[in-house]
């Protein structure tokens, strides 16, 4: 998630949603088009995807309803009808591959919560997905969940962790309360420009990592008979790898400041991206995250290194990036839980271009050539916290899907 996105990157459009109906979960027909006149069945679709082994689905921001219930009808579709059937979200590592691992005794609502710590994908325009998601369990090909984010804050695997380390020794079961404590202690000073403390916790913490994989190797059978399933402690394993891997060596500066810290963290889940590949090599991946972390390219000013650059590099036209854009509504800013109500009624945001096209919901294939001007140019769209970017769609992204207005997320006990 990004705070600052002015000068964004360049894009490049590809799914176009047509439907002249409100947007809405339950959406019975997607169209699909490839010249911005004639609309067709998502069928059409299915051409521009050929040889695409993932595809990335965007949000300008987490805070809008109708794009996560879009974006469910899009994973339904592309796991019905292409057989991409593992979904990797912008979530923690962790608190994916344990929820996932345990989800047969969970029902909907119970997985959408132990799956992410992040209160935005914890909404009703989500559960839908995570119904489809244990209606599928026991079928041949069922779409699996994972998560692919490095960040500690991982409120199941910390809790599940606890209670597995517990179980096979309680001495260390307090090192480990004080180890994870500890690389949270990195973000506190290095907000305080306490470099170095932070630089000491940094080592600190580097020795911790090393100790608990030591400990997990050493101890792996006493895990297995405490209850901790072999696809459990692997995701333990894979979380600390993932900790020591991308927090044993950061430097002062590169942990909140941006660019640097967007840098770091998108590299980290870059290489979870490509682990899921190594690891499922016979599966084709759906990945869930914020424009910014799936675009194609960098944009006209210095700027992060997102995970969709690395992705494009390393896998081409396998690669596959949608963006979002909403024309209007309201957004929750979910850092300080405030609404940002919005119209992009200028010609200088591309969402007024594509609300001239009269549709509810566009889906666009940018893999092709268009004459339009505002498909090739630099315009504003929306990003994280109701700040603008610029951005040649066109580059930036394969494809768009556009929504013409969107409501905050509901909540359970909200209306």
């Amino acid at each position: 998630m990004t705070t600052r996105l002015n000068l964004f990157a360049i894009g490049s459009l590809l799914l176009f949603f047509a439907c002249q109906r409100p947007v809405a979960p339950g959406m019975e027909e997607l169209a699909y088009t490839n010249d911005l006149n004639q609309f067709e069945n998502l069928d059409n679709w299915k051409t521009a995807l050929k040889g695409v082994e993932i595809v990335a689905l965007g949000e300008n921001t987490h805070g809008l309803g109708a794009v996560f219930a879009n974006k469910v009808e899009l994973v339904r579709w592309l796991h019905q009808n292409m057989g991409f059937d593992l979904l990797l979200f912008e979530s923690g590592f962790g608190d994916g591959h344990l929820a996932w691992e345990n989800q047969r005794t969970a029902d909907a609502r119970d997985l959408m919560s132990a799956f992410t710590s992040y209160k935005y994908y914890q909404c009703e325009e989500m559960l839908p997905l995570f119904s489809y998601v244990t209606e599928q369990q026991g079928g041949q090909r069922p779409l699996q969940i994972g998560g692919i984010d490095c960040q500690p804050q991982q409120d199941h695997l910390v809790r599940y962790f606890y209670d597995a380390v517990d179980a096979v020794d309680t001495t260390f079961g307090q090192r480990l309360r004080e180890g994870m404590l500890g690389l949270k202690l990195l973000y506190r000073y290095e907000y305080e420009k306490d470099s170095l403390s932070f630089v000491a916790q940094r080592e600190d913490n580097k020795m911790f990592l090393e100790e608990l994989k030591g400990f997990l190797k050493d101890e792996k059978l006493g895990f297995l008979r405490n209850g901790t399933t072999e696809e459990s402690w692997k995701a333990l394993y894979e979380s600390v790898n993932i900790f020591h891997r991308t927090y044993g060596d950061i430097a002062y500066g590169e942990l909140m400041g941006f660019p640097k810290s967007a840098n770091v963290r998108d590299r980290s889940m870059f290489e979870n991206v490509k682990w899921h590949r190594e690891q499922y090599p016979s599966r084709k991946i759906i990945i869930w995250a914020q424009n910014s972390h799936i675009e194609n390219v960098a944009g006209p000013e210095p700027s992060p290194r997102w995970m969709g650059h690395h992705l494009k590099e390393a896998y081409g036209d396998r690669y596959y990036s949608i963006g979002a854009i909403v024309y209007k509504g309201r957004d929750l800013i979910h850092w300080n839980n405030t609404v940002n109500e919005f119209e992009h009624d200028t010609t200088a945001f591309l969402a007024y271009h594509l609300h001239q096209q009269r549709y509810d919901r566009l889906l666009i294939n940018l893999r092709e050539r268009y004459g339009q001007p505002y498909l090739n140019e630099p315009l504003l769209g929306m990003e994280s916290g109701g700040n603008t970017g610029l951005f040649v769609a066109k580059d930036r992204f394969d494809g768009l899907l556009f929504i013409r207005s969107s409501d905050v997320p509901t909540f359970q006990g909200e209306e």
